[in-house]
């Protein structure tokens, strides 16, 4: 008696998971409400030029990869370690205290060409990018959140890869994006002019967002 022959899973569907597009859409959702990194990225691009921006994308990427890779690795299970979410939340509060002030006390002198110098320490993006993504705990959260209430348990380590690297790439190009933009002459210099004001509502945001997260038990 002849059988018939076993239709083999095709390779995307062990690749990519069944509700990856919503994940995709959510993610997308997320990435356009203006947070922290929008506000790091607009006040560094907008002062110290495009080469500051795209280290600043660069260390934003790094810390959303390495949750990312958290979540990926620990699962759930990461809610287990509440004294290292701890530790992570009061180190998120102090930086977001020191960014605040920092921009409050920024000063009107700016040049739509940076100098030498400034071009050098615009490699220093990097450590802010990076500190305003992994002193934010919510980050890790957040991918939790989406990665098992959206695509279920029955993920695969190749399924999670997949989607753990396509939300990476994406706030890589979506920050790309916005510090393009930033730096187009006409949108630069219309922003020129109100400089020291954004830092200050910048820095203002920062204070109250440390302030929202001190009294949040």
């Amino acid at each position: 008696m002849a059988y018939p022959a076993r239709q083999e899973e095709p390779i995307m569907s062990e690749i990519i998971p069944n509700a990856f597009l919503l994940l995709a859409i959510s993610h997308a959702l997320a990435l356009l409400t203006p947070g922290q990194d929008f506000m790091l990225l607009l006040t560094g691009t907008l002062r110290h030029g495009s080469r500051h921006g795209r280290h600043t994308v660069l260390g934003i990427a790094i810390g959303n990869l390495a949750y990312i890779s958290l979540v990926i690795l620990l699962g759930a299970g990461i809610r287990e370690y509440p004294l290292l979410f701890a530790l992570i939340r009061w180190a998120g509060i102090a930086y977001l205290a020191w960014l605040g002030l920092l921009l409050l006390r920024s000063h009107r002198s700016l040049c739509l060409v940076p100098p030498p110098e400034a071009i050098q320490e615009s490699r220093h993006g990097i450590w802010l990018g990076l500190g305003s993504s992994l002193l934010n705990p919510k980050n890790a959260l957040f991918y939790l959140s989406l990665m098992s209430a959206i695509l279920g348990p029955g993920i695969t380590l190749s399924q999670q890869l997949f989607a753990g690297l396509w939300m990476a790439l994406i706030v890589l190009l979506w920050n790309l994006l916005l510090v393009h933009l930033l730096v187009l002459p006409a949108l630069r210099t219309r922003l020129y002019g109100s400089l020291q004001r954004i830092e200050q509502v910048a820095g203002g945001l920062f204070l109250i967002l440390a302030g929202g997260l001190v009294m949040t038990p």
